[in-house]
C-alpha cells in the first residue's frame, strides 16, 4: 500500500493506493494520528486506486473516523470502486461514512 497525502486548504487528502489489509493498516492509522496530534482534523480518503480491502482495513477506516470525530473533525470518503462500494453497502458502512463520487464535490462539504 502507498499513501499519497496532500493538504488542500485545511483538508488532508489521503490517497490510498494498492491494498489496505492487516499487514499495512497501521500506516494509515499512524498517518491520521500524526495529523490529529498537530490539530489537523479534516480528512478525505481517496479510495479510487484501492485494489483490495479486508475486514482489518475496514476496521481501520472506522477507527480513523472515530479518531477524527473525537477531535472535533471529520473524515469522508471519495471515489469508491465498484468492488469497494459493494463491500460498503454489504457492511452498511455507506451509512456510517459520508461517501462522494468526486473529490471536488467532497472538498466543498468541509
Amino acid at each position: 500500500m502507498e499513501l499519497h497525502i496532500e493538504a488542500i486548504d485545511d483538508v488532508n487528502v489521503i490517497e490510498i493506493i494498492g491494498r489496505l489489509e492487516a499487514a499495512n493498516r497501521d500506516a494509515l492509522k499512524k498517518a491520521v494520528e500524526a495529523r490529529l496530534a498537530e490539530a489537523q482534523t479534516k480528512f478525505l480518503l481517496d479510495l479510487g486506486q484501492l485494489d483490495f480491502i479486508d475486514s482489518s482495513g475496514l476496521g481501520c477506516l472506522v477507527s480513523c473516523l472515530r479518531s477524527a470525530d473525537r477531535a472535533g473533525g471529520a473524515l469522508k470518503i471519495v471515489a469508491l470502486q465498484d468492488y469497494v462500494a459493494k463491500l460498503f453497502e454489504t457492511t452498511r458502512l455507506d451509512r456510517v461514512f459520508e461517501v462522494f463520487a468526486e473529490r471536488s464535490q467532497a472538498l466543498k462539504t468541509f
